[in-house]
């Protein structure tokens, strides 16, 4: 091979280094805007717990909806969470690998790059084995969202039977008040012959019916969120799926790429992908610390041993 052609093909492993480091902190960057922007977590949180107040306020067959539909905001949020383990786990190993990958500059040996290549190339594999299964995780996630949202509509349409003036269930509960109402219950009125039908249409049934457009009202709210959430989400997985992908590429790439980067270009090297290092690292920093597995942790001593 030519100098010139020597040459290029040295550039060539530097662009690809530098490619490989700016994709992986692109899907980091998207995975974490998901996980923390897109999925409203705290709102769901709120929701579950109204899901208990209202418990008593709609008949069986819309609280067997409402369990299913509880029980699928809990699985979306397991999901959620086995999401972001996968990324927590990467961060933790990427962000002490390039700090590795960063400190061999300054030992300049003939083994300086081998040694950074195969850091590159395990921080490569490793994001696309977690980012690809916290993608599943996701997936499935936006898979329980859709059967929510389904689950709402089907409830939405029962609820609206439940408090029609006609419907059985109305009148059990217009019973129910009444009863109480002829024994003083609940009421400021004092029990008697004269009266209790009077409090029962003009107060206890509006009131009654208040409160079944307020339960109405939160589940067609909940469906609100639960659909703009699937938008959200859906919006971006297909960016985060080519990404991912990406990553599957550039690893390949890394590895087919020259071995050996002469001890005089180390420095452009060094100057060409030190900041997007360095903004990688601060980025994992950022993430919430998690234990690191003990193949991960075996992985960084590995690398941690090269001189």
């Amino acid at each position: 091979m030519s100098a010139a052609g020597g040459a290029a093909a040295i550039k060539e492993v530097i662009e690809i280094t530098k490619e490989g480091i700016e994709t992986i902190y692109k899907v980091l960057d998207l995975f974490d805007k998901v996980l923390d922007q897109i999925v409203p977590w705290e709102t769901y949180e709120q929701t579950l717990k109204e899901l208990d107040r209202f418990r008593s306020d709609y008949s069986n067959e819309s609280a067997q909806l409402v369990g299913e539909v509880k029980a699928l905001i809990k699985n979306a949020d397991d999901n959620y969470f086995s999401a972001t383990q996968f990324m927590y786990e990467w961060c933790s190993l990427t962000k002490r690998l390039l700090q590795i990958y960063l400190d061999l500059f300054g030992k300049r040996t003939s083994n300086t790059y081998a040694a950074q290549r195969g850091i590159l190339v395990k921080v490569l594999d490793d994001g696309l084995t977690k980012m690809s299964a916290g993608q599943a995780e996701l997936e499935q996630c936006s898979i329980n969202f859709n059967n929510v949202a389904g689950k709402l509509t089907t409830l939405n349409t029962t609820l609206a039977h439940d408090f029609d003036s006609k419907s059985s269930y109305f009148q059990r509960q217009v019973d129910k008040i009444s009863k109480r109402a002829y024994l003083g219950e609940g009421t400021d009125f004092v029990p008697g012959p004269f009266g209790v039908t009077e409090i029962v249409q003009d107060k206890l049934i509006p009131e009654l019916q208040a409160k079944m457009q307020e339960v109405k009202g939160f589940f067609e709210k909940l469906q609100g969120t639960i659909e703009q959430t699937n938008v959200d989400i859906d919006s971006i997985k297909g960016k985060l799926k080519d990404k991912v992908k990406s990553i599957g590429v550039l690893k390949v790439q890394t590895e087919e790429a020259e071995q050996i980067i002469p001890l005089d270009y180390l420095d452009e090297l060094r100057d060409t992908i030190s900041e997007t290092v360095n903004n990688l690292i601060k980025e994992c920093n950022l993430v919430r610390e998690t234990s690191t597995p003990s193949q991960d942790l075996e992985s960084w001593k590995q690398f941690s041993r090269y001189d």
